[in-house]
């Protein structure tokens, strides 16, 4: 699993200790001085779907598509 700097990191300190093997992806700031924080949580094609439901990353991933259906819903 990929995962962005800052969920690396507390990974690497030991305060997510189920999230083992993560891989940090360093991206590129290149929004300007809008951008605040970003964090998020990629996976492989068909991951998930391999995954039981209440497993950590179905439920962010949940989470987050209910969220951005807010966000869209909102700007409609």
């Amino acid at each position: 699993m990929l995962v962005t700097q800052g969920i690396a990191e507390a990974a690497a300190d030991g305060r997510l200790p189920e999230a083992a093997g993560l891989r940090p992806l360093q991206l590129v700031d290149e929004t300007g001085p809008e951008l605040r924080v970003l964090s998020g949580a990629f996976a492989r094609r068909g991951e998930r779907a391999a995954l039981a439901r209440d497993h950590p990353l179905n439920v962010l991933w949940r989470c987050l598509a209910a969220e951005h259906e807010g966000r869209v819903s909102a700007a409609r």
